[in-house]
């Protein structure tokens, strides 16, 4: 199973959040998000797993050998994912 890291913001400086709310408000939403995009993967018989960057955006993890593709999604709503016909092209030509 191919693995995807969704980084949800990209804040100004890489570390934890600094700001316990902002935090809190970011986990949730990514979470959703992050949810949305693998039942999308499962119901789509795609061979993608996607996983949340609890780093806050650190390089190192972000883009280890782990992961084949990274996601920004700065604040997006499921909704708004753009690259959905990507995933489906490359995964149908596989």
């Amino acid at each position: 199973m191919k693995t995807c890291c969704l980084v949800w913001e990209i804040p100004v400086i890489e570390g934890e959040h600094y700001n316990p709310i902002m935090n809190v408000i970011y986990m949730q939403k990514a979470k959703k998000f992050l949810n949305q995009l693998n039942r999308y993967f499962q119901d789509e018989n795609m061979d993608w797993k996607c996983v949340l960057d609890h780093s806050a955006c650190t390089y190192n993890e972000i883009f280890s050998s782990e992961h084949q593709a990274v996601i920004f999604a700065p604040e997006a709503k499921t909704r708004q994912w753009l690259y959905k016909k990507d995933f489906q092209k490359k995964d149908k030509d596989k």
